[in-house]
């Protein structure tokens, strides 16, 4: 389930979206090709993502972000802000800052937040 969530502290509202993200650590030309990860909210300022790895802070990570209702993928740089290990899993929580972004990608997410908030609120 999708939901949306405001802090009051945030400047863009934030999406609660589990689907698939691709990404690829920015200058890592060993790693050719983009790693699979879940995505847990995406807002016009950054995202939350699950990984496999443990990615330290100030990382910058290339992004291809999919939403279901867009035909293309979303493509953004971001910064790694946090690293949070997920005890049970192995897998780490990462809140990532965009710092890359076209204005016209960054009003087309918050376009997806609002088409998911108007269809869950009806």
């Amino acid at each position: 389930m999708n939901k949306i969530h405001q802090k009051d502290k945030r400047k863009y509202a934030r999406l609660r979206a589990y689907h698939l993200v691709k990404y690829k650590i920015l200058g890592d030309d060993q790693r050719g090709s983009f790693v699979l990860a879940s995505l847990e909210d995406v807002g016009g300022g950054g995202v939350r993502i699950f990984v496999e790895e443990n990615i330290p802070a100030s990382t910058i990570l290339e992004l291809k972000i999919n939403f279901p209702s867009l035909t293309a993928p979303i493509f953004t740089l971001a910064r790694i802000v946090w690293s949070k290990q997920i005890s049970k899993s192995g897998r780490y929580l990462l809140g990532a800052k965009f710092i890359e972004i076209d204005p016209l990608v960054q009003q087309r997410i918050g376009r997806e937040i609002d088409f998911v908030y108007t269809r869950i609120t009806k």
